[in-house]
């Protein structure tokens, strides 16, 4: 069976929206956190590894605020910024976002703070295992 070049266009036009849907999809699948992710250590095990960790001080209380990798297809799905996940001192998590960049909600309660410093992964383990009320 012949196409005409008009239905072969639409065709290819059709097959590469819903390739860009499923990317979409795929990139916010892949920052959601898991059931896991819902502790700091398990989204360590779970969760792509993060770019930086930050001791955020907000509401009065210490934070960490985990700024995770651009998504797998960012090049085409073009966020504005990467996923956030914050996590209070007893490690769960208390917020997260897919888009830092298109989150102004967001951004203004965790990333506005003057407070805010770099920390390593073991510096954010000792914090959250050291926390009086942490139970593990």
């Amino acid at each position: 069976m012949k196409l005409g070049c008009k239905k072969r266009t639409l065709l290819l036009w059709t097959g590469l929206f819903i390739l860009w849907v499923g990317m979409i999809w795929f990139d916010g699948w892949s920052t959601k956190p898991t059931s896991a992710a819902k502790s700091f250590e398990g989204f360590l095990q779970t969760m792509r590894p993060s770019r930086k960790i930050e001791k955020v001080m907000a509401e009065n209380q210490t934070y960490l605020l985990v700024s995770g990798k651009m998504p797998p297809f960012w090049f085409v799905t073009i966020p504005s910024g990467g996923p956030c996940y914050v996590y209070d001192e007893k490690g769960v998590l208390v917020d997260w976002t897919r888009d830092a960049g298109d989150d102004p909600k967001f951004v203004g309660r965790w990333m506005g703070s003057a407070a805010r410093e770099g920390i390593t992964v073991d510096q954010a383990r000792k914090l959250v295992r050291t926390h009086p009320s942490q139970t593990i």
